[in-house]
C-alpha cells in the first residue's frame, strides 16, 4: 500500500502529522452519556469505584481482576500476532539517551536495561518495527461474540491466542495480588505482554505531586509481571492542565528502566516544552485517537505507545478497515516496539477493530 497522500513529504525531524479532521477546536473531551467522564464505563456489570474508595481486588476465580471492566485488571488487550509492522516510509523526532544509557546499549523487552541510544531501534524479523496490537481490557459482557463458546476462566487464555498484548486497568481502581498476576502470566504464551495502568492515586488524587509512597506501592506491584511486563501508563486527568514543573518532578522519580507513558487528557499538554521533558527522560506521549483531543504523535522515548478510544464518541465508536488504514504510517514512523491498544470496548468493537488492524499490518507488510 503507498504512503497515505497526507504523509507524503514530511521531512526529518518534524512530528507525525495528524489525520485528516482530526484536531477539535474543544480542549475537553465529550463527557459519556449520563455525565460519567471518559474514565467510567458503561459496560454492564462493571465495578467502576469511586476516588477514594480503592476498588476491591476479586479472586482469580470468576471474574479476574485485570479482565475486564466488570473484575480488576479489565480491559485486556491482543496479544497474538505480534507486530506485523512495515518499513518505516518517513523519520520521527529522534530519541534522546536517558543518563547512565551508553550508546547503543540494548535491552531485552521487559527487562531492566538502560535505555537504547537514540535512533537505535530493535527490529522484529526481516525489519519490520515491532507493533503489538491489543485491547484495553479482556472480558466484557458485551463481548459474547469474541468469547462465543469460551468459559470465563479460559478468556485471557482465548485472547492471548489472537493478541500479544492487553492493558491491565483494574490497576487504576485498586490492587492486584501477585498470585492474580502469575495466574495471567501463566494462562499466556511468552511473547505476550501486558501493560499495565497506574493507580489513580497517583494520577487523579495526588495529580503527579507527592507520589513516591503510591508510585512505590504500584512499581512494586508490577514486578510480578516480570519479563511479561510491557509498559506502565500514567493517565494524567482531564481537570489537570500543562504544568511543566509537576510534570518535570513527576518524571524525575519513574524508574528509568521501565517503559513509561504519559496520557494527557488535556490540549494544553500537547506542546514543545512538555515534549522536551518527556524526552529527557525517556517518557513515551501516548499517541491518542479521541474525541476533542489533539492526534499529534511525537516519538519522546524509544518505543511508541497508542490508545485508540474512538473518534466520534468515547469508547463507543467502530473504527473499521477505512478509519484505521491511514494509521499505518503512523505506527511506522514510532520507534518500536510500539503498543497499541483500543479502548472502544462497547459492543465488542474494541477486539474487532484490533483484529482489523492486525490484518492490515500483515497486507501492508
Amino acid at each position: 500500500m503507498g504512503t497515505p497522500r497526507s504523509l507524503r513529504g514530511v521531512e526529518p525531524g518534524r512530528p507525525i502529522p495528524p489525520l485528516p479532521h482530526q484536531v477539535d477546536a474543544c480542549p475537553h473531551p465529550r463527557r459519556r452519556p449520563h455525565g460519567r467522564p471518559p474514565g467510567a464505563r458503561s459496560s454492564p456489570g462493571r465495578d467502576r469505584g469511586l476516588l477514594g474508595e480503592p476498588r476491591r481486588v476479586v479472586s482469580p476465580r470468576g471474574h479476574q481482576p485485570g479482565q475486564s471492566g466488570h473484575e480488576p485488571g479489565s480491559r485486556g488487550d491482543p496479544g497474538h500476532l505480534t507486530a506485523h509492522a512495515v518499513t518505516p516510509t518517513f523519520p520521527v523526532t529522534p530519541i534522546p539517551r536517558r543518563s547512565g544509557a551508553p550508546p547503543g546499549a540494548a535491552r531485552r523487552e521487559g527487562c531492566p536495561c538502560p535505555r537504547r541510544a537514540r535512533g537505535n531501534h530493535r527490529k522484529a524479523p526481516e525489519g519490520r518495527p515491532l507493533i503489538r496490537v491489543g485491547c484495553s481490557g479482556w472480558s466484557y459482557d458485551d463481548w459474547d461474540d469474541f468469547y462465543e463458546g469460551v468459559s470465563r476462566e479460559d478468556r485471557l487464555s482465548h485472547y492471548a491466542e489472537i493478541f500479544d498484548t492487553v492493558e491491565v486497568n483494574s490497576t487504576f481502581y485498586g490492587g492486584v495480588d501477585s498470585d492474580t498476576i502469575q495466574n495471567w502470566c501463566d494462562a499466556v504464551p511468552e511473547r505476550f505482554r501486558f501493560s499495565v495502568k497506574a493507580h489513580r492515586v497517583v494520577t487523579h488524587m495526588r495529580k503527579l505531586a507527592d507520589v513516591e509512597e503510591s508510585l512505590g506501592t504500584f512499581l512494586e506491584t508490577v514486578e510480578a509481571f516480570g519479563e511479561r511486563l510491557g509498559a506502565l501508563l500514567f493517565q494524567v486527568p482531564a481537570n489537570l492542565h500543562r504544568d511543566d514543573e509537576r510534570l518535570e518532578a513527576f518524571c524525575g522519580v519513574l524508574p528509568r528502566h521501565r517503559r513509561c507513558v504519559l496520557e494527557f487528557r488535556h490540549e494544553s499538554w500537547w506542546c514543545d516544552p512538555v515534549y522536551d521533558i518527556l524526552e529527557d527522560h525517556g517518557v513515551a506521549l501516548c499517541g491518542v485517537s479521541a474525541p476533542r483531543l489533539p492526534r499529534e504523535i511525537r516519538a519522546t522515548a524509544d518505543f511508541g505507545y497508542v490508545r485508540m478510544h474512538g473518534t466520534s464518541d468515547w469508547y463507543e465508536h467502530r473504527y473499521g478497515k477505512g478509519q484505521l488504514r491511514p494509521w499505518l504510517a503512523r505506527l511506522e514512523g514510532l520507534p518500536d516496539p510500539v503498543f497499541v491498544y483500543f479502548n472502544n470496548d462497547v459492543r465488542g468493537f474494541a477486539p474487532r477493530d484490533a483484529q482489523t488492524l492486525v490484518a492490515l499490518l500483515k497486507e501492508h507488510g
